[in-house]
């Protein structure tokens, strides 16, 4: 029943004793992407590119309010190709990123340098990457755009 539409949404069927692995390359990365952003319009917006196999936006557990960012999977990789053809394009309000779907692909790789101390100065929402380089009293952190 996985990708099958019920009462107008598309189910996510995931097995619990036997998770399927993704593909990364049959899945595409999107980023920037509204935070009330529902899997629907990812649905609508991406069929044209081709069959979708499921749609996941990462969204916060105490929250469930939307990260930005999601990843849609395609049965076919030539899906891909098309997908990343939308690119810069508007989804709702935001334009989006449409990235090949790779490890880590959440924080830009041309990210800016920026440095910040940890506690309340390091600004709130702001993704880190997990390596941290020590200078003094300082810590230098790779901060996505």
């Amino acid at each position: 029943m996985n990708s099958q539409v019920f009462f107008g949404k598309h189910l996510r069927v995931d097995s619990v004793a036997n998770p399927q692995n993704h593909d990364r390359k049959r899945t595409v990365f999107i980023g920037s992407l509204a935070f009330d952003a529902q899997e629907e319009e990812l649905w609508s917006y991406f069929e044209s590119c081709g069959e979708i196999e499921n749609v996941r936006i990462v969204r916060d557990s105490k929250t469930n309010v939307g990260k930005g960012f999601a990843y849609v999977q395609f049965k076919e990789r030539v899906s891909v190709e098309l997908a990343l053809k939308l690119n810069d394009t508007k989804l709702g309000t935001r334009k989006i990123r449409v990235m090949r779907c790779e490890k880590g692909n959440h924080v830009n790789s041309k990210s800016k340098i920026g440095k910040a101390k940890f506690g309340k100065e390091l600004m709130e929402g702001v993704r880190v990457n997990s390596k941290y380089k020590h200078k003094k009293d300082n810590y230098y952190l790779s901060l996505a755009k």
